[in-house]
């Protein structure tokens, strides 16, 4: 209501606080001093303006509800229908010089308005949706996420989507009432880096059959636990794998597959089935021969020759229980093979699929084997460089290179004439293996020795 004072009136002493009862159904609040009053609720039957005066005899008021007649009516002379409900003394002017008097101060809670955030969980997303509701006793005036101003809806409902950094950040929330009180929520928000692992497609030797080849020979073998070294992650789940490649992709029959692993793979047992299973089996000039070895290479200290470890092989006597790469080619070249495949998931650097290592702490950390001639009716298809490590692919369960050699062997390796030959091989293990190797922070790169024309498998 607006109030206009009287001029004569301005003693603090005079001001008052009415209640009025209107018609007993209604009332009506006045704050004010001797003077004008606007009434801002009075009803048809109450005029809109009135002078009140104070009775000093009876302490109590008169008013007057046509404003152009001067005279008062005095206090014992009221209406029935307009009674003065109260009087009290109101409190001193803030100012003596008042022109126009200010309302008084609406009265307000003392909490300020509360936000309630709904959980944030982790994320990879460069983006996080912030929702939650403001809480207040009053009106919410404003709502303001790291400064920008947030719409929020008649229940105090809102939601925003907000861009955030990788790593660990806060996100503050400022909700303001119509009295100007505020209040600070600050969220804590985590983003993750988005995962590099692709998702693998299991492994299935039955997608390609190659032609039969029924005088082939396949030798696989696989070392996951040793004697004396660390172990080499799913090698021994690579080799019972290759198995069914063998006979589906390579057309090797399944009873001249011979599948040696862990403990049965110690050196004498290597041995004994090249000499006394294989050889005997070879058709001098026409049998093609595979061998399949997943495990731990070690080269010699000067890196003039490289080892396969078998079971007991032990790094500190190379030369006396592990098997020297050529001299198992040889062995195999001397029983008469048309052709001998290598196929090796091993490395010679010193290092581990994992985070351990094979050589011992005087020698050095990483070795850089030499390159070994094979025989021209040789091909070597091995996982890495001499001076890289081999990996291992823990969402696959198998060596990076042995699960990738699988892929390409059921056909995706192969060319529009359904061929697959060592170099396109080669090729498909090179467009992937680098990448994913990457991926785990490791370098490497599949390498191929001798003829790339070889045919692997065809159909």
């Amino acid at each position: 209501m607006g109030l206009i004072p009287n001029k004569d009136n301005h003693n603090p002493e005079n001001w008052l606080s009415i209640d009025f009862v209107k018609n007993k159904t209604e009332y009506v609040v006045i704050h004010n001093y001797v003077g004008r009053v606007v009434i801002e609720h009075a009803t048809e039957q109450f005029a809109k303006s009135a002078i009140i005066n104070r009775d000093q005899a009876l302490g109590v008021i008169g008013y007057n509800i046509k404003p152009k007649q001067s005279a008062f009516a005095q206090a014992g002379k009221f209406k029935d229908v307009d009674q003065v409900q109260s009087i009290s003394q109101l409190p001193p002017a803030p100012s003596q010089q008042v022109t126009k008097a200010a309302l008084p101060q609406k009265t307000h809670p003392s909490e300020p308005p509360t936000v309630s955030i709904k959980s944030v969980p982790t994320t990879t997303s460069q983006t996080i949706d912030i929702a939650g509701k403001v809480s207040s006793k009053g009106r919410i005036t404003a709502l303001t996420v790291d400064g920008t101003d947030v719409a929020v809806k008649s229940d105090g409902i809102f939601s925003v989507r907000r861009g955030i950094p990788l790593g660990d950040s806060e996100i503050k929330l400022t909700a303001t009432d119509e009295w100007g009180q505020t209040s600070e929520t600050r969220v804590k928000v985590s983003r993750l880096a988005a995962p590099t692992e692709t998702t693998l497609a299991t492994l299935a030797p039955s997608r390609m059959h190659g032609k039969p080849r029924p005088n082939a020979i396949a030798l696989i073998i696989g070392i996951e636990q040793y004697k004396s070294v660390p172990p080499a992650e799913f090698a021994e789940n690579d080799a019972r794998f290759f198995y069914d490649y063998a006979v589906n992709a390579l057309g090797v029959p399944a009873s001249r597959v011979k599948l040696l692993t862990g403990a049965n793979a110690q050196r004498v047992d290597v041995e004994a089935a090249i000499l006394t299973w294989l050889k005997p089996q070879v058709l001098k000039g026409q049998s093609d021969v595979f061998v399949f070895f997943s495990g731990h290479g070690l080269a010699s200290d000067d890196g003039r020759d490289l080892y396969l470890l078998p079971h007991d092989g032990n790094r500190a006597l190379l030369d006396r229980s592990a098997l020297r790469r050529k001299e198992l080619i040889d062995m195999i070249v001397d029983s008469g093979a048309k052709s001998a495949t290598f196929f090796l998931d091993t490395c010679y650097s010193g290092g581990t699929r994992g985070k351990e290592t094979l050589v011992a702490s005087a020698r050095p950390i990483m070795v850089k084997a030499k390159d070994e001639a094979v025989p021209a009716n040789v091909t070597i298809l091995a996982a890495a460089g001499n001076d890289q490590l081999s990996s291992s692919l823990t969402q696959a369960k198998h060596g990076l290179f042995s699960y990738f050699l699988m892929k390409g062997l059921e056909g995706e390796a192969a060319g529009a004439d359904r061929t697959i030959t060592a170099a396109k091989l080669e090729a498909y293990l090179a467009a992937r293996i680098p990448q994913e190797a990457a991926k785990l922070g490791r370098t490497q790169t599949p390498q191929l020795i001798g003829d790339g024309s070889r045919v692997i498998a065809s159909w």
